[in-house]
């Protein structure tokens, strides 16, 4: 009997204790919830960024070069139907691309201006989303968000001499003729840089596969350098009349010339005849020059292109410079075939078209010279100019009666002489030519450079015009055409 009762004490004790538990549980349960929910409860921010920016490069008159690219939509990642339009930087057809360069994976400069300006331009702002989130991130759904835009930041930059009017009239003209090349379209007498193209060109959105692609997309060939040709002839020219040489000094060439046993010859080996220093540059007549260069010491020659830029080069903005190209020294020219040579811009002579822009500049400008320049100062988001590059220089290295001689020679070459194919259709130019030989032959054919630089119009000269055309078949064929076209939509009665 004590026993059965002590079993069913233990049995009530058990169910007594069993309920506790539960109770316990269900109380544990409920404050458990009631934590979760009051966490839910607690409202916090989550901001996103949605686009960072950089800063603008801007052309001389502050139109935009950059950030004009296709609006592209982007999602918030808290929301994904939070829809956002912003521009691509680039657009598919960039101007000026070997100028303004590109950005890589990580949204730094690696090449021109992208690159030069890197840190002036890295915090262009950015625009991002404040939500109101619970504590496991998520929106609230019915709290609205709010903007937070610091992407006026984005304009302030880099203006440079480029005009994009005329930076799309030389692209235009280029693309029409050219395959491999460049044009240079440069002011007068400041000889600030309107317009720089280089061809082929690349999208800098597929850097990675222009690399694999022939013709060297990525290759600046305005700031590269090439061998000259007879557009040297204006140096020689130069440096002859400064000495005191006569302009009606005559030779009466036969087509070809001997100098220490080695032949030189004029185009195609067809003569001149009388030719005056006119007319030798007009026509372009190599044996003329050869004779001219007797008279002089290789001192004088190369004093004359020095101080006419050649053999240096030109920095353009912070670490981005163009090639020195290469002048040969004294020594190199004891040999009279050397000097031969060198008298038509043969030989070991290199130059970029950017020195032979330089070049025709100083003629322009009545003897002048002025290093190029690209960029015109830095500008804050509100436009205003916070730095000014200092204005380049100009110093006389030929006197004004050298400089219009040359002009009226350049002016007879588009008149009736090699450049003529480059006669714009109304205001005249001056230009002279060259058809520079590379020794190399490619079935069967001689590799030549062209070129054709001039001044534009014939009368207070605005604008010098270079165009260089890599393997092209003669100064007045593959370049003249877009000399012309180019003149034809500059703009000069601003």
């Amino acid at each position: 009997m004590r026993k059965r009762f002590e079993r069913r004490t233990i049995g009530l004790f058990c169910i007594l204790m069993a309920g506790i538990i539960g109770i316990m549980g269900s109380v544990y349960r409920i404050i458990g919830d009631e934590g979760i929910l009051a966490a839910a409860a607690q409202q916090g921010t989550y901001r996103c960024t949605i686009a960072s920016f950089r800063g603008t490069i801007y052309d001389t008159n502050l139109q935009a070069l950059t950030g004009l690219g296709e609006l592209t939509k982007l999602s918030s990642p808290l929301d994904s139907e939070d829809i956002f339009w912003v521009n691509e930087r680039y657009q598919e057809d960039q101007d000026a691309v070997h100028v303004i360069g590109y950005l890589d994976g990580d949204g730094n400069g690696v090449d021109g201006i992208e690159k030069a300006y890197n840190g002036y331009l890295a915090d262009g702002g950015q625009l991002s989303a404040v939500y109101q989130v619970d504590a496991l991130n998520q929106a609230i759904a019915g709290m609205e968000r709010t903007i937070d835009d610091t992407s006026e930041l984005q304009n302030k930059g880099v203006v440079l001499t480029l005009d994009k009017e005329i930076q799309e009239i030389a692209q235009e003209a280029a693309e029409k003729y050219l395959t491999k090349g460049s044009v240079l379209v440069t002011e007068i007498p400041s000889c600030e840089i309107r317009a720089s193209v280089s061809l082929p060109t690349y999208s800098p959105y597929d850097v990675a596969d222009t690399l694999d692609e022939k013709g060297a997309p990525l290759l600046n060939r305005a700031f590269s350098s090439y061998p000259v040709g007879s557009v040297f002839k204006l140096v020689v020219a130069a440096a002859a009349l400064e000495k005191g040489v006569s302009t009606s000094l005559v030779y009466d060439c036969p087509g070809s010339i001997s100098v220490d046993g080695m032949e030189f010859k004029c185009f195609n080996g067809v003569g001149h005849g009388k030719v005056d220093l006119e007319k030798a540059i007009a026509y372009s007549c190599n044996g003329y020059f050869i004779k001219l260069t007797e008279q002089m010491k290789p001192e004088e020659l190369l004093s004359m292109a020095e101080k006419l830029g050649f053999g240096s080069s030109v920095e353009l903005a912070p670490g981005m410079s163009s090639s020195a190209g290469n002048l040969p020294v004294k020594k190199d020219l004891s040999n009279p075939k050397a000097k031969a040579n060198f008298s038509f811009g043969q030989g070991d002579l290199l130059a970029t078209p950017l020195q032979i822009a330089a070049m025709v500049n100083t003629i322009a400008s009545g003897g002048l010279y002025t290093e190029p320049s690209l960029v015109e100062g830095l500008v804050d988001e509100k436009l205003v100019l916070t730095e000014r590059e200092q204005p380049k220089q100009a110093e006389r290295v030929i006197s004004s009666q050298t400089a219009a001689f040359l002009q009226k020679a350049m002016r007879a070459s588009i008149e009736y002489g090699t450049s003529k194919k480059g006669k714009p259709s109304a205001n005249g130019a001056g230009a002279k030519t060259s058809t520079a030989e590379t020794g190399q032959i490619v079935e069967g054919q001689q590799v030549v450079q062209s070129w054709i630089s001039g001044f534009y119009p014939a009368s207070n000269p605005k604008y010098v015009i270079t165009v260089f055309a890599e393997d092209g078949v003669g100064g007045g064929t593959s370049c003249g055409p877009v000399f012309q076209e180019i003149a034809d939509n500059l703009p000069i009665n601003d």
